[in-house]
């Protein structure tokens, strides 16, 4: 298992006050516009599972698995810079925006 995997579930636990507020103004939205929170909420679990998946794999099937967790973390990130350009989220503190450029760097260098 990569060692970032313990960041990623940090970040994850980091960010449910992010998806929970997202999901609040959502929940004021017409169904075919509340979509934000959830697709935030997919990507970023898909980071974990991804890489927990990976870890048991070799070869290219390892490398597919962390390429697809690298893609779903740039996702999760770009929900929170969208809902921050919409007004509807505040930036995000340094730590878990440092954790993203951690565990964003040690991604594209594993599967460089």
């Amino acid at each position: 298992m990569l060692r970032i995997y313990e960041d990623v579930i940090e970040l994850v636990r980091e960010l449910r006050p992010v998806l929970a507020e997202l999901a609040a103004r959502d929940a004021n939205l017409a169904a075919r516009d509340a979509n934000l929170a959830d697709q935030m909420k997919r990507a970023l679990c898909s980071v974990p599972l991804n890489l927990a998946e990976g870890a048991m794999l070799s070869g290219g099937n390892r490398n597919l698995r962390y390429r697809t967790a690298l893609g779903s973390l740039r996702e999760a990130l770009a929900c929170v810079e969208v809902g921050v350009a919409l007004g509807e989220l505040s930036p995000l503190e340094a730590g878990p925006r440092d954790r993203f450029e951690k565990i964003k760097a040690t991604l594209i260098n594993v599967v460089r």
